[in-house]
């Protein structure tokens, strides 16, 4: 007897949890990075913030900035106002995207209110609020 081929429909649902960790082992293997333990991740942020530490800081104020304005921010609106300020887009073009990592992780600072698919492939991108400015006067 031959077996059914399950369909889409006939599959088991998933929970929301189970799907975002298929999702995203779907996304590591299909790029072929093995996926980084919290902790790497954490000690490549550093460094990245310790070799571009100017670059970061400018970053986040700009992010801060769009956001006092509009509300919210990602990460590609950022990357665009910085490649298109002349005196930051060579350093910008010559640094791994990745670097906004550092810009968000700022303890305090930010909070994640959503995802919009505005990355590479329609890939969802967090959107983010400020939740604290580090530079305004305590009140």
């Amino acid at each position: 007897m031959k077996d059914k081929q399950l369909s889409f429909f006939d599959r088991p649902p998933r929970n929301r949890e189970a799907r975002l960790k298929q999702d995203e082992k779907d996304t590591w293997d299909e790029l072929g990075f093995p996926k980084e333990s919290k902790e790497e991740r954490d000690r490549i942020l550093v460094a990245i913030r310790r070799a571009r530490k100017e670059l970061t800081d400018h970053a986040f104020r700009v992010a801060a900035r769009i956001s006092k304005e509009k509300g919210s921010v990602t990460s590609p609106e950022v990357l665009a106002e910085l490649k298109a300020d002349p005196e930051w887009r060579d350093l910008v073009a010559e640094t791994d995207p990745r670097f906004m990592g550092v810009v968000f992780r700022r303890k305090g600072c930010w909070t994640r209110s959503g995802y919009v698919a505005t990355g590479s492939h329609g890939r969802p991108v967090s959107i983010w609020h400020l939740y604290r400015d580090p530079d305004a006067p305590n009140e």
